[in-house]
C-alpha cells in the first residue's frame, strides 16, 4: 500500500513485521502484540496523516538505500510515544 510517499509491505507471515520505505530509503516497522490482522494495521497506521509523515520524517533520519543489509526498526510503541494517533489503534 503507498500511502503519499511511504510504502508499506508485510513481511512474514506473522503480521508483525512490516517494510516501510519512501522509495529510496528503507526500514522495518515492529508491530509485536498489537493483534490485528497486517490489512487492517496498515489501514489503521495510514488513516490519519500524522503517522504517515512520522514515518517518513524517521525514514530520512534513520533509513537505509533499498537493498542494503540491516536496516534499521522502528517499533511501533516508540512511535506511538511521538504521535498522539498511534496510541488509538
Amino acid at each position: 500500500m503507498q500511502i503519499d510517499k511511504i510504502e508499506i509491505l508485510p513481511i512474514g507471515p506473522e503480521g508483525e513485521l512490516f517494510q516501510i520505505s519512501d522509495g529510496e530509503l528503507y526500514a522495518l516497522l515492529e508491530t509485536e502484540g498489537m493483534g490485528m490482522p497486517w490489512d487492517d494495521l496498515i489501514d489503521r497506521a495510514t488513516l490519519h496523516p500524522d503517522i504517515c509523515d512520522y514515518m517518513i520524517r524517521w525514514l530520512s533520519q534513520h533509513g537505509v538505500l533499498v537493498g542494503s543489509p540491516h536496516p534499521p526498526h522502528l517499533v511501533w510503541d516508540d512511535l506511538a510515544h511521538d504521535v498522539a494517533a498511534a496510541r488509538l489503534l
